[in-house]
C-alpha cells in the first residue's frame, strides 16, 4: 500500500501564484497459486492539473475555422483519475498451457473536455470541465501447444467499453 503526496507550485497569468497539494494512493495486492498462477489486484487513485496550453487567457485562431477559448478551467483545478485493475495469468508446462485474464476499468469525476460550439462559417471550442469519463476493458487470451501434434490452439477476446461527457452547442453529450 503506498500514499503519495503531491505538493506544487505553480506561478501563471503575470506572476500569479497557486500552491497546491493533494494525496493520492495506490493499493497491490498478490496472491499466488501453487508455482504456476497468480492474481494480481490493483486500486489507484492520482490527480493531475490543467494543462498549460487550455489555461490561454485570451481566444486564440487554431486554423482558419477554428477560434480556442478557455471556459471555466482553472490553473489549480485538480481532476482524479481512479483505476482499477484486475490481473490473472496461468502458466503449465507440463500441459502446454497458457491463460492470461484482463479486466480495467477507469473513473473520473471531471475531467479537461470541450464545448463545440458550430456556426455557419466556423467553430468554437471551448475548453472546459466535463463531468463523466469511465472505460472498462476485459481481455482473455489462452493458447494450448499439443505435444503429440504440430498444432497450437488460442483463444483470443477482447471487450472495450468507454464513456465519455462532452457538450455540442451548449448541449450535454455523450461518447
Amino acid at each position: 500500500y503506498g500514499i503519495n503526496n503531491n505538493f506544487i507550485k505553480q506561478r501563471a497569468y503575470n506572476n500569479l501564484s497557486n500552491k497546491i497539494n493533494f494525496l493520492g494512493y495506490n493499493l497491490n495486492i498478490e496472491y499466488f497459486f501453487k508455482q504456476n498462477s497468480i492474481l494480481r489486484f490493483n486500486n489507484s487513485l492520482s490527480q493531475r492539473l490543467t494543462t498549460q496550453e487550455k489555461l490561454i487567457e485570451n481566444d486564440y485562431i487554431r486554423d482558419y475555422r477554428t477560434l480556442v477559448r478557455n471556459f471555466n478551467l482553472k490553473p489549480n483545478t485538480l481532476f482524479p483519475t481512479n483505476k482499477i485493475t484486475l490481473n490473472y495469468l496461468y502458466t503449465n508446462t507440463e500441459n502446454n498451457n497458457f491463460l492470461i485474464v484482463n479486466l480495467d476499468h477507469n473513473w473520473k469525476r471531471k475531467y479537461e473536455g470541450i464545448n463545440q460550439i458550430i456556426e455557419n462559417n466556423y467553430i468554437i471550442v471551448e475548453n472546459t470541465i466535463c463531468n463523466k469519463d469511465y472505460s472498462t476493458s476485459f481481455f482473455i487470451y489462452s493458447e494450448k501447444n499439443f505435444n503429440d501434434k504440430p498444432l497450437t490452439l488460442t483463444y483470443n477476446f477482447d471487450y472495450n467499453f468507454g464513456f465519455q461527457e462532452f457538450f455540442i452547442n451548449n448541449l450535454n453529450s455523450f461518447y
